[in-house]
């Protein structure tokens, strides 16, 4: 069996019995993920050191390790370094017990690192973006539009913008303007002028 089909069959098992919040199986959004790369790996002139498969592959696995029973030790010995570094660059690190979780700013910091592992990211990211319509509470909703709108911006933006330059905005009530940035985690939140202009800078 080929390494992606061993790699689709993981990630079925692993993924069984998991809803999205548009009522989806989660292997709907691990397989459009993998497509999402090898439409953006034909539409790019970005050159990568890694192979059409090994990304699709990483991209198809890309959640298992946050959200299954699959370890990033177990995705190596099945499939190599190479994916078990790419999907650890798509893995949000201190989801477990008793470990402090990574900033979700770090997290789109590390995976822009690895050329594959942005690639993956914003593929997801992506993705999420364009279901995003489908959650019914609406905070939520624009909370989620709002993060992740701001981590596709740091992921292709080539004047590398940091997280907070991504996320400044001002909003007027009137006549007032309100100045609003991103936490660590993605949470908009107001700040004063001049940490709004030290922002920018």
């Amino acid at each position: 069996m080929a390494l992606l089909d061993q790699a689709i069959e993981l990630s079925l098992t692993a993924h069984a019995g998991q809803t999205d919040e548009d009522g989806l199986p989660h292997i709907i959004h691990a397989l459009e993920v993998m497509f999402g790369v090898k439409k953006i790996l034909e539409t790019s002139e970005e050159k990568l050191d890694y192979t059409l498969e090994e990304l699709m592959i990483a991209a198809v696995l890309h959640d298992t390790v946050e959200d299954t029973f699959v370890t990033l030790a177990l995705i190596e010995a099945q499939f190599g370094k190479r994916i078990r570094d790419l999907v650890d660059g798509v893995t949000r690190r201190g989801l477990g017990k008793d470990e402090t979780k990574e900033f979700y700013r770090d997290f789109v910091y590390r995976a822009k690192t690895n050329p594959g592992a942005r690639i993956i990211k914003i593929a997801d990211l992506t993705h999420n973006y364009g279901r995003c319509f489908k959650i019914k509470k609406a905070s939520w909703r624009e909370k989620l539009m709002f993060k992740y709108f701001i981590a596709l911006r740091v992921l292709n933006d080539t004047d590398q913008p940091t997280w907070e330059q991504a996320s400044i905005s001002v909003q007027y009530d009137g006549s007032t303007p309100h100045y609003f940035i991103a936490d660590p985690n993605g949470k908009k939140v107001e700040i004063s002028e001049e940490e709004f202009l030290k922002s920018k800078a």
